[in-house]
Formats: C-alpha cells, structure tokens, sequence
C-alpha cells in the first residue's frame, strides 16, 4: 500500500469516527452531579448542569461551542473483553506523581489493577488512590479515581505543576503519552490543587456552552501542542475543535474549587501558519534524511537547494547524521526500514523569526517505534533556514532487540 493510500485510509476512518462521536454527543443523557461523579469511570467525564448562582458573582463567561468536549481518538479508554495479554498486579504500584512547593500528590494502584501488555506503553486498568503528602510527610486521602485506564511507561508518570499565587495546579493525565502526540495529541487532564496551607482537593472546570448554559466536568480535553502556562490567578491551555485551535483562561475559583473557563482566544488562524511552516521544514528534513515512503506534493528539491536550507551545525548534529547513516546503510544493502515522519509536534514561535518544534518519524514500519528529534528554524531573507537540531530520542520497548530502541542522544539546543 503506498503512503498516499495509507493516508487516505486513515482519513476515512477517522471522518467515519467523527460521525460517531457526534451521534454519542447528541444522545449522551445529563446525569445529576452525586450520581455524576459517583458512576463516572474512564472514558466518560462527569459532567453536571450547573445554576448561574453557583458561580462567584462577577464573572461575564465567554460561551465555548456546543458539544465541546468531544471524545478523541487516541485517548479512547478501550480495554479489550478479554486478552491473554491480561497480568493481574497484586501489590500497589506509584503510577504517577507530581511534586508542589506544598508536598508531593501521588496515584497509587491498589491491589487487582490489570496490565495490558500490547506494545510500548502499557495499558493499566483499575482504581487508584490519590494520595496527598504534604511537607512534614503525613498522608491525604483524595477521592479515588474508580474505574481508570493509564496508558504510560512502568515507570510513574510525571504530572505537571502549574504555580499560582499560594496554590500549585497539578495537572494528571491518565493516558498521556508523549511519543504518540504525533498522531493525537488531546488529552483528557484532571486538575488538583495544594495550598499553602498544606490543603489538596480536586479541582471542577467549569464552562459557559453555547445553548445550554453552565457545565461542570471532572475533566477537561487539554491540546499538548499548546503551552499550559501560569496566568496572575488563572492557569492557560489549548484546546482543538472542529479543526479550530483555542486557547482558554481557567480562573481559579479557589472557594468553590472550580477552575472557570474566563476568556476564550481563537488562534486557529496563527497556528495554521504555523502548521504549514514546520510541515514543509519536516518534508525537507524527511528528503535529507533520504526517506522513501514518504509523500513531497510540490516534487522534492534539488540536492543543491535542499543543502542550502541547513547550517553546516544542523547538518553535523550527531542524532541527524545518526539516522541518515542508518538509513543509508539500510538502503545500500536492501533491507530499508520503510521509516517515515509523523506529523510535528510543540511548534511554538520563540521569537519573530525563530520557531521550534520536534520532528517525530516512525523509525521502523512494521513496528511503529518513534523518534523524536527537535528542530529549530530561523527566518532569513525570508526563508525558513533548518538552522539546527537538538536532542534525539526513541521509544523504549520491553524487547531489548527492537531497532533502535531506547536511544537518546543528548544536544539540547541553545
């Protein structure tokens, strides 16, 4: 099958999915809050009808799209009927953790989670103990996460921390992944909070829809594309929808324990730029790289040209010259790897004329293991220059004989 008919494949699958998650939306009952929260397992968020009276006075909410929090397809919390893949792990295991200038909030397995082995990463399935310490080292129990799936790496996963004025944000994200952000990258994102006081409890987000007013959910859909960054009292984060890119102000309702979707910026237009930027600085990288599954819509560059698009120190970084060795060792002997690129991922501008982001390439066809590789762009004369390249890293396989495997070649870009 050539990549075009791949790609096509997969469009249609994923229209066919859009149709089914729009029908899901329609029909999709609202529940009261109790029974919201207590019947809430992975894969559905619980969501509630609030009264404007249950906000602080004050707020002038910006009114998101209807049906915004569609489901996404890589953050599906599937789990097979059953599988001879299925370990049953008796013991607690520390699934993931964050450290606040107020203590430490842990997620800890309890005993019956079941593991599913079907690739890098592992898949957990069970009920997890949220667990607060706070700096003298006593212990909290928070409300348990019932019903979950994680998707991650057996070592825990490390959760974001969002400082606020006498408040840290903890962001846990069940089934974040960071090497397959390259074909999805919306991730369902829980928020906590610690305070000063050594306080830690769950955090609500709460959002003005279009025709039928205040909701309240667990959980949010967070675009890892986008920064998630510390705004005075409020927390700011991208979102995806309908091929639309938003970023939202969550304002932190500390008494209530809300974070209060505030403002609404659409920044569709400046991210389809810049979409368009680094997809043509990652097809330039694919054909030096010298790919042959891949796609080139305006025909590749001559050789004389292409080279004139990358600074002699992007050309000799040691993962970009790792990889196009391989490839052209794979080449010369006719066994090639059929490696070809994902879309990239963390485009951000740095300055006016600068840009980085991570080119991601799936390194062996058959098998799927990633690589990452970070790109910096530089604008001259007004062309978009390769003008260097950092840190390469691959996937971790359990299987110690994958190609590739685990690899990290460390050159952090400057």
């Amino acid at each position: 099958m050539s990549v075009k008919q791949k790609q096509t494949v997969l469009l249609a699958s994923f229209v066919i999915l859009m149709l089914a998650v729009a029908v899901t939306a329609v029909v999709l009952p609202y529940r009261s809050k109790d029974k919201a929260i207590e019947n809430a397992t992975a894969g559905e968020t619980a969501m509630t009808e609030l009264e404007s009276g249950t906000l602080a006075p004050g707020y002038d909410l910006p009114s998101l799209p209807n049906r915004f929090l569609e489901s996404q397809l890589y953050d599906a919390a599937s789990w097979p009927e059953s599988s001879s893949r299925d370990i049953v792990n008796d013991r607690a295991a520390l699934r993931a953790a964050g450290t606040s200038r107020y203590g430490k909030l842990e997620v800890w397995s309890q005993p019956g989670e079941v593991r599913l082995q079907d690739g890098a990463p592992a898949k957990y399935k069970g009920t997890y103990t949220i667990r607060y310490v706070d700096r003298s080292g006593r212990e909290h129990k928070l409300p348990d996460q019932k019903g979950q799936v994680l998707r991650q790496l057996p070592e825990p996963a490390v959760m974001k921390v969002i400082q606020l004025d006498g408040m840290d944000v903890l962001l846990f994200q069940p089934r974040y992944y960071r090497f397959a952000q390259g074909y999805g990258s919306m991730y369902t994102t829980y928020a906590y909070a610690i305070t000063s006081d050594q306080e830690a409890f769950p955090l609500q987000f709460v959002y003005n829809e279009k025709s039928s007013g205040l909701k309240g959910v667990d959980s949010f859909l967070f675009d890892m594309n986008g920064p998630i960054e510390s705004i005075g009292e409020a927390l700011s984060a991208q979102t995806s929808y309908n091929g639309g890119r938003f970023e939202i102000t969550w304002t932190l309702d500390r008494e209530r324990r809300q974070l209060v979707a505030s403002a609404v910026k659409d920044r569709s237009e400046e991210y389809i730029q810049l979409a368009e930027i680094v997809g043509h600085a990652s097809k330039h990288i694919e054909q030096a790289l010298g790919l042959t599954e891949a796609d080139y819509p305006d025909g590749k560059l001559p050789d004389n040209k292409l080279g004139e698009l990358f600074t002699n120190r992007a050309w000799s970084n040691p993962g970009f010259r790792f990889l196009r060795d391989e490839f052209a060792k794979q080449a010369e002997a006719g066994n090639t790897s059929r490696a070809f690129a994902w879309l990239p991922i963390d485009a951000t501008y740095t300055s006016a004329d600068a840009i980085r982001f991570t080119f991601t390439i799936n390194l062996w066809y058959a098998i799927g293991l990633a690589g990452h590789l970070e790109v910096e762009l530089k604008q001259q004369d007004g062309e978009w220059m390769i003008d260097d390249f950092g840190t390469l890293e691959t996937e971790k396989f359990d299987d110690p004989n994958a190609p590739y495997n685990g690899l990290f070649m460390e050159d952090p870009l400057e």
